[in-house]
Parts: C-alpha cells; sequence; structure tokens
C-alpha cells in the first residue's frame, strides 16, 4: 500500500461500526510500517514517481477501487499492467472480508518501458538517489527524529532562494485566484460601500461648508479601504498557518521566504479593490474636481497607507495564533491608530504619554498627504465673499501643513518597510518555537 493510497483510505473511513473502522486503520498503518521502506525503494527505483506523475489512469483506478466490492477488484487485479498470475508482478490483499483490494504491481522495468523512454532525470545517479531514499524511509517509519547528517542532505536538496521566492508568490497567487466566490463578494461590498459616501457627498463644491466635507470624505476613505485590508488579510493567513508550518517543520518552506510571496500576492491584491473604490468616490462627489493626476495622487496615498496597515496586519497575526484573539487586537489597534489620525483632534494638546502612539500611526501621515493632494492649488470660498488658499485651509483649520508632504510620504515607507520586516523576523521566531515544542 502506498502513502497515498493509504491517506485515502483513512479519510474515506465512514463505518458506523467505530471500533472496526480504528481497527482497519491500525492494521493499514502497520502493514506500511512492514512493506512501507521495500516498496518506496522499488518503487524508486523502477522509475514508479514519474510514472505516477504522468499517469492518470492510476490516480482513476485508485479512486475506483475505493468504491468497488473485494471481489470485483480481486478479479481486475490480476490483468493490471499486464502482470497476471506468471507475470513477474506482486500482488498485496487485505484479509478482511467486504474490504477494499489495495494493490501495487512492481513490474520488471525492462519488460514495461525502455530505456529511451524513461525521463533523464530518472537515469542521473540513480544508485545516490536510491540510498537516499532507503535511508530517509528508514527514519520516517520508524518515528524518530532524523540524524543530523539526513537534515542537513535534504537542506542540500532545496532549491535557491530567489526560485523558491517566486514560487512561493505564485502559489499565494494562484490560492488567491481559487476562491473566486469572496473576490466577488469583495467587489459587491467594494461597489456598495463605495457608492454610500459617494452618494452622500454628491457634487461637493469649494464652498467653505463643503471643505470641512471634503476632509471627512477623504478620512473616510482612508479609513474604509484600511479596515478591510486589515481584517481581509488577516483571516486569510489563519487559514494557512497549520499548513505552512508543517511544511515548514519538515524542510520544504522557508519561513522568511513564504512571508515575503504571501504578503507579495497580498499587495498585488490590495491595489485592485482600493482602485474600484477609490474611482467611485472621486468622480461622483467630485472630491477633487475634474483634475485627473489629484485623482492618482490620492490614489498613490490611499495604496500606501493599505501597504502599511497589511505590514502592521501580519505583524499581530504572526505573534497570535489564535483567529479570535487576533481578530480582537486587531480592531482594537485599528481604533486606537485612527484616532490620532489628527482628523477632529489637536494631536499637540495630548500628553507625552500618547505622543509615542501618535509617530507610530500611519493615519497621522496618509491624512495630511491626501488632503493636501486634493486641496492643492485651490481657493476656498466663504459666504462673506473672501477667499483662502485651500492650503492655508488645511492648515488653519486642521494644522496639516503642506511642507512636510514629502517627509510624511517618507515615514510612511519607513513603516512599511519596518513593519515587513517586524513580522517576517516574528513569522519565523514563532514557527522555530512551535516547531522545538514538540
Amino acid at each position: 500500500m502506498n502513502p497515498a493510497e493509504f491517506l485515502i483510505k483513512v479519510t474515506a473511513v465512514t463505518d458506523d461500526n467505530r471500533e472496526a473502522a480504528v481497527q482497519r486503520t491500525v492494521e493499514w498503518a502497520e502493514r506500511w510500517r512492514q512493506e512501507g521502506a521495500m516498496f518506496l525503494e522499488q518503487w524508486e527505483a523502477l522509475g514508479g514517481r514519474a510514472a505516477a506523475s504522468s499517469d492518470q489512469m492510476r490516480i482513476q483506478r485508485l479512486f475506483s477501487s475505493m468504491e468497488e466490492p473485494a471481489e470485483a477488484c480481486a478479479k481486475e487485479a490480476p490483468g493490471e499492467n499486464g502482470a497476471g498470475p506468471g507475470g513477474s508482478g506482486a500482488l498485496v490483499e487485505t484479509k478482511q472480508p467486504g474490504e477494499v483490494v489495495s494493490h501495487a504491481v512492481l513490474v520488471d522495468q525492462s519488460a514495461q518501458t525502455s530505456e529511451a523512454d524513461r525521463p533523464e532525470t530518472q537515469n542521473a545517479e540513480p544508485t545516490l538517489l536510491h540510498r537516499k531514499l532507503s535511508s530517509r524511509a528508514q527514519y520516517m517509519l520508524k518515528g524518530g527524529a532524523m540524524s543530523k547528517a539526513c537534515l542537513e542532505e535534504m537542506k542540500t536538496d532545496r532549491i535557491g532562494v530567489l526560485r523558491e521566492t517566486w514560487l512561493q508568490i505564485q502559489r499565494s497567487t494562484l490560492l488567491r485566484g481559487r476562491d473566486p466566490f469572496s473576490t466577488y463578494v469583495r467587489l459587491v461590498t467594494t461597489v456598495i460601500s463605495a457608492l454610500i459616501p459617494a452618494l452622500m457627498y454628491y457634487r461637493l463644491t469649494w464652498q467653505s461648508s463643503d471643505a470641512w466635507n471634503k476632509v471627512s470624505s477623504s478620512f473616510y476613505i482612508i479609513l474604509s479601504e484600511s479596515m478591510a485590508c486589515l481584517f481581509g488579510a488577516s483571516m486569510a493567513f489563519n487559514k494557512e498557518r497549520a499548513v505552512i508550518q508543517r511544511e515548514y517543520e519538515s524542510g520544504v518552506t522557508r519561513m522568511p521566504l513564504y512571508f515575503i510571496g504571501r504578503i507579495t500576492a497580498d499587495s498585488l491584491l490590495w491595489m485592485f479593490f482600493p482602485f474600484i473604490y477609490h474611482l467611485i468616490v472621486y468622480w461622483i462627489s467630485d472630491l477633487g474636481g475634474d483634475s485627473v493626476s489629484k485623482y492618482f495622487a490620492s490614489l498613490a496615498i490611499t495604496l500606501l497607507l493599505i501597504q502599511v496597515v497589511l505590514s502592521y496586519t501580519y505583524v499581530v497575526v504572526a505573534l497570535i495564533k489564535h483567529p479570535v484573539a487576533s481578530t480582537v487586537v486587531l480592531q482594537i489597534m485599528q481604533m486606537i491608530l485612527t484616532l490620532f489620525s489628527g482628523f477632529m483632534v489637536k494631536l499637540d494638546e495630548l500628553g507625552k504619554f500618547w505622543i509615542w502612539i501618535v509617530y507610530l500611526s500611519p493615519f497621522k501621515y496618509a491624512l495630511p498627504c491626501f488632503t493636501v493632494t486634493i486641496f492643492w492649488n485651490t481657493e476656498i470660498s466663504s459666504p462673506s465673499g473672501s477667499t483662502v488658499s485651500g492650503v492655508d485651509f488645511l492648515n488653519d483649520t486642521f494644522g496639516f501643513q503642506h511642507d512636510k508632504f514629502w517627509l510624511y510620504v517618507g515615514l510612511l515607507f519607513v513603516l512599511g518597510i519596518s513593519g515587513r520586516l517586524l513580522g517576517m523576523v516574528a513569522l519565523s521566531w514563532k514557527a522555530s518555537r512551535t516547531k522545538e515544542n514538540q
């Protein structure tokens, strides 16, 4: 019985008699311990790995054997792969009545495949590959820890850093694309949530009364999009944690490279929905007039803020494993950081205890930059007929200074990069601690 067949049978056990089901599972596992190493060695030496990966009929027969009675499988087995009673094959059958038959026909390679049909990888150092498999199989079957020499050998078998990073990015992107339903739901939610403020702030003017609404709508835009990114990224990561932990413990995955691939795929994803959201709100509410340059400048600030929030999210999720606990912490963190954005709050009047939180809040830097791009080169008119420049209005009313625009943009980059480095270190440290404690 090969590993795939064993796993499929174990997961397919649906017997009303629980004790009988457990007994069959124990018998399958015991038989694999006794015969697994020899089967793996012969299977690898005879080119079974390449055949199993290319021959879809074997997989179909494997699944069909799960549904057929033992007698039917026993009749079909002698003629399979041309290994009948007189052929060079070995048939392994189960002993209990009513149980499906597990057959692994080990056929002489010279009788089935010519030397020219073999892949080139099968001819490259077959003896060395055979010994590697034998030693690793013995350690795994015994259930003990692998030797340091074997672990070092497995490390040398891994692919390069750049290649693995690219594969992790492709993998994370593919996993995102395999869930179209959630993507459609998020798209519909984005459109509806964008239409609400867009219609509420419909066709704003440059009057002093509407100038306040332009600032409040700017705050609403960056707040809603950052919250959507915060919770969306955290839930997606929590679903993969157990799988990635097992891959890391087996030496298949480097945790820092997984983090890079994962956050890169999320970064690309969270550029699409904010684009749709900002497109609707900006033009319907006439946030920046008819200026296309202001649209792209404010969109760039929004995307930069989302990347910083995404970095903060992965720091929290990497340190806190429990999904509910991490969600609660993220919600509290979002509320605290939003309060220190500077909107309707005089940050200079706060106590010294809150200063460090103020400087860690990305909203403190994003909101002034966003509003400055909107109010740049504009004139705000009052009911009395006097006018004031948009930049002076922001400075006098909210304390948003145009001179600090590029400083705040640079600080957003620093927060985003620092958060990602901290999240990568935290995830790697947490994974290594989990591995050591097992």
